[in-house]
């Protein structure tokens, strides 16, 4: 009977320890210090999408890769060509749609490409396809026009490798690719005429999440948690999703939700309408319910774009000169922060299950 109830006791005190560290962990403020990385040319602003900036302040601006206080890269095109960009990652690859004259079709048609100082400029997808997103191991997920009005979805592979993101999801409605995570799950936009637009997620498991609402999914990470924008009312509003606790929504309306890390963390910038002179900020959102205080460099005008896993986060932020690229730092650079992330409560309730079981057993 005691060996029972020891049993018993090991199961459930991790969880009592777990539910304790929550109840007794407040809401903090993270005040974010910032790092300026250099201004961009004037009238070459990166637009804010996920990872249209990289932390070594590398940004997009049509057919050029602008470095923040520094040189520039353009490029080459043929005559009549342009260039979109639309994401990079910080090994400095770059992925968007070229406009290319198709003699197939005898006019100039969108393409997915990726360009790199080591390949040069690659051809990704068919004729009207589109690169939206790329993560750091050069995994490229995008989406291609077929059967006359309807995108498919894609994702790309270092290998040559290419999937066709509608057979993975089921064989029905349009699909937009938006991001995909280091270890391979993509998130984005199922369009299906009976529900309306619905944020996915796909992982080589085939787990598919859908979410109701009008949901985009534009950042994801390696556990499945989505960051991304949905309607509410007549405005845009961030939202984060976790597998096991749902949606919920940050940053006011209207806002985007533009990259999360492997703790939960979430952000994004706040796009207020109603204040006559651009005034953007920054936002932020963990599980914790936990805030984030970000510095200026000296106009209040900002936004993020991407955040790593130290905590770190990168974006853009105006200065009496412009533009500049910039990263935030948490205090001691993410080690003082708590995590939000439901993956340390469940390390926290194993590591305690063993150690008791090695006390009362062994």
């Amino acid at each position: 009977m005691r060996q029972r109830r020891n049993r018993t006791f090991s199961v459930l005190f991790p969880w009592l320890l777990i539910a304790v560290w929550a109840t007794a962990a407040p809401a903090a403020v993270i005040n974010y210090s910032i790092t300026d990385l250099g201004a961009y040319p004037v009238g070459m602003v990166p637009f804010a999408s996920s990872n249209s900036v990289n932390f070594s302040g590398q940004g997009i601006f049509g057919n050029v890769i602008v470095q923040a206080g520094g040189s520039s890269t353009e490029i080459p095109l043929d005559l009549g060509d342009a260039l979109e960009g639309r994401a990079i990652n910080d090994a400095g690859l770059m992925v968007g749609r070229l406009m290319d004259y198709d003699p197939a079709v005898g006019r100039v048609v969108p393409r997915a490409y990726a360009w790199s100082i080591a390949n040069g400029l690659e051809f990704l997808g068919p004729a009207y396809s589109e690169a939206r997103n790329v993560n750091e191991k050069g995994w490229i997920v995008g989406d291609f026009l077929a059967g006359g009005s309807e995108r498919r979805g894609a994702l790309w592979v270092p290998n040559g490798s290419s999937y066709e993101l509608r057979e993975l999801l089921g064989g029905s409605g349009q699909v937009f690719g938006r991001a995909v995570s280091e270890s391979g799950i993509v998130t984005g936009t199922l369009l299906r005429t009976s529900n309306g637009p619905v944020a996915f997620t796909w992982d080589s498991s085939a787990r598919l999440f859908q979410q109701a609402g009008g949901m985009h999914g534009f950042a994801v990470n390696d556990f499945g948690q989505v960051a991304g924008r949905t309607k509410i009312g007549g405005n845009w509003s961030s939202f984060f999703w976790d597998p096991v606790t749902g949606s919920d929504l940050f940053g006011g309306s209207p806002s985007w939700g533009l990259g999360v890390n492997n703790s939960g963390q979430a952000v994004g910038f706040h796009d207020p309408l109603s204040v006559p002179v651009e005034h953007d900020s920054p936002i932020y959102f963990d599980i914790a319910g936990n805030t984030a205080d970000f510095e200026s460099l000296g106009i209040p005008n900002m936004k993020a774009v991407k955040i790593n896993e130290l905590g770190q986060i990168v974006g853009l932020a105006e200065a009496s000169d412009g533009w500049h690229a910039v990263r935030w730092d948490p205090p001691g650079l993410g080690q003082q922060v708590p995590e939000p992330s439901a993956l340390w409560l469940l390390v926290l309730g194993l590591l305690s299950f063993g150690a008791i079981r090695f006390r009362l057993f062994w």
